[in-house]
């Protein structure tokens, strides 16, 4: 390798699912902020590939931007998985994915944003192609093996965020046929 055409310089990682109830997946993702942090080398992208987050959740994007915003790097390439996507209203999540990546971006200066989950950008002559999870699976495997395996699909329904009546709503909309149970009291979640 000849250090002196090199064009790109970039760290990837994927799959850390950063949660607000296993911390020990912190522990480890903070030890990776720190790596990146101490660096010697001009990092032109951090690129997570995937499952950034374990439940898609503000606390969770907040806590994983708290580790590595003040990485020294150019540009923050992301990519949601489904956990990222998996248990919230698509519209709600993708904003909130969205505004992770822009708001890790601005703070950097970078000139990436993005308004929805698949995006490409060119750093270097080298184009990024994010091709992120867009919606859940679940719906295809209920109908392939529904009648072989009981799925059982809780909403945490706490009627302030989120009710009975716009859950229902929403899975009418996006045309859901497996089983939907609501989880009024949080009892489901930790």
């Amino acid at each position: 390798l000849n250090e002196e055409t090199v064009k790109l310089t970039f760290a990837a990682l994927a799959d850390p699912q950063v949660s607000n109830y296993m911390f020990e997946r912190e522990r480890v993702f903070h030890g990776v902020g720190d790596d990146i942090a101490n660096s010697s080398v001009d990092i032109d992208a951090l690129l997570i590939a995937g499952d950034i987050a374990e439940n898609g959740l503000q606390c969770e994007f907040d806590t994983i931007a708290s580790h590595i915003a003040d990485a020294p790097v150019s540009h923050y390439i992301m990519a949601t998985g489904n956990h990222d996507m998996r248990l919230r209203l698509y519209k709600q999540s993708t904003k909130r994915f969205c505004d992770f990546t822009n708001g890790l971006n601005a703070g950097v200066e970078s000139d990436l944003t993005i308004d929805k989950v698949r995006y490409s950008y060119e750093i270097n002559g080298y184009t990024f192609i994010v091709m992120g999870t867009d919606k859940t699976e679940f719906e295809e495997a209920y109908k392939k093996y529904g009648e072989n395996i009981h799925f059982l699909m809780v909403n945490s329904t706490d009627g302030s965020q989120e009710t009975i009546e716009t859950a229902k709503e929403f899975i009418v909309s996006e045309g859901y046929t497996f089983p939907v149970y609501y989880d009024t009291k949080s009892n489901a979640s930790i």
